[in-house]
């Protein structure tokens, strides 16, 4: 009867565990980066990362409104480039960064403005 009730409690114990582990204990593999956006474009528009060639949705950013992101898996100590692609909802609107070099620490400061070319993208240190 112990066993049997060892073997079913066991494992949901090590499911639940790591749940409580601190925050600030994750893996470094799991490090990101920010990416503050601010639309001063007349639509709402959807950002995406860009990198080796893969295009991960970030999020929605209404007109006139703010958003902070985060590019996850960006490994500490080493810089990863990507292109933030930026479409405008319910238009053939769409800009692409330059390729930005990012190193954990930093924030990214993208700024999409109503002439989608004037748009811009900044880094910032985090320190």
């Amino acid at each position: 009867m112990r066993r049997t009730l060892l073997a079913l409690v066991l494992p949901l114990l090590l499911v639940a565990l790591p749940g409580c582990a601190p925050a600030g204990s994750l893996s470094s593999a799991t490090a990101g980066v920010e990416v503050r956006a601010v639309n001063r474009n007349r639509g709402d528009v959807n950002v995406f990362a860009v990198r080796t060639g893969q295009r991960t949705r970030l999020g929605t950013v209404p007109s006139g409104q703010s958003r902070t992101f985060r590019v996850a898996n960006v490994q500490p100590g080493t810089t990863t480039q990507l292109v933030l692609h930026v479409e405008v909802i319910g238009s053939d609107g769409a800009w692409d960064s330059p390729v930005v070099s990012i190193v954990p620490g930093y924030r990214i400061m993208l700024a999409v403005e109503d002439l989608l070319t004037a748009s811009n993208v900044q880094m910032q240190d985090d320190g």
